[in-house]
């Protein structure tokens, strides 16, 4: 990004982003909703009451020779496990999973999904050399992806600057869309701004948009 609305995409998800692969995994594990806060909770507990480690989860195009993510496989890995788990355990669907379990899994979910976007990160900033990283949206609120990140940086590229979102604003998308649509408004002129006005009204919503 070189200024507002000047920007290259160098990658992106190819299915599920990482919150919504956050928010499944935390289903999967019978955890509510929103899924990274709690996530991010039973990883550190884990953390603290554990050094042992059974689940290792897959790192979905860790080494793939592009920046695209890829979060769907991860999160099959979390439901297989899961199944897994209940039937060697005689469990049902509605039986609560016990705590040590879900806060390993969390662990290793959280581990691996944090461990794919810095070394994405990483890879993709060695060959655009910007001058500054600028960690922001929903999951940015996760600790774990803020210290690894900010330690990688300082390891492999230690030139680049690593800017921080305040956690603060590291909430819903919506507010993130609502601070891009007000810098697009005032770079419209009055013609821009009156038709804009009006044409919401007969808007055709399409979920293939391309935005």
């Amino acid at each position: 990004m070189t200024d507002h609305f000047k920007y290259q995409v160098v990658g992106e998800t190819q299915d599920d982003a990482a919150g919504e692969a956050f928010d499944k995994v935390a289903r999967l594990l019978g955890l509510g909703y929103p899924g990274g806060p709690i996530i991010s909770q039973k990883a550190h507990e884990h953390e603290i009451k554990s050094n042992f480690k059974k689940y290792i989860l897959p790192r979905p195009m860790l080494h793939s020779k592009n920046f695209d993510f890829s979060f769907s496989g991860l999160k099959t890995a979390v439901l297989y496990t899961v199944k897994n788990y209940r039937k060697a355990n005689n469990l049902n669907e509605n039986d609560k999973l016990p705590e040590d379990f879900v806060r390993e899994l969390a662990y290793e979910f959280q581990e691996a999904a944090t461990d794919v976007l810095t070394h994405k990160t990483i890879q993709a900033a060695i060959k655009h050399n910007p001058k500054n990283i600028f960690l922001a949206g929903g999951v940015s609120a996760n600790s774990n992806l803020r210290e690894k990140l900010g330690q990688a940086i300082e390891k492999n590229i230690p030139q680049i600057n690593y800017r921080l979102q305040p956690i603060t604003y590291s909430t819903d998308n919506a507010a993130m869309i609502a601070v891009a649509a007000s810098y697009r408004w005032e770079e419209m002129n009055s013609s821009q701004k009156e038709e804009l006005l009006n044409t919401w009204k007969t808007l055709q919503t399409s979920a293939q948009l391309n935005l």
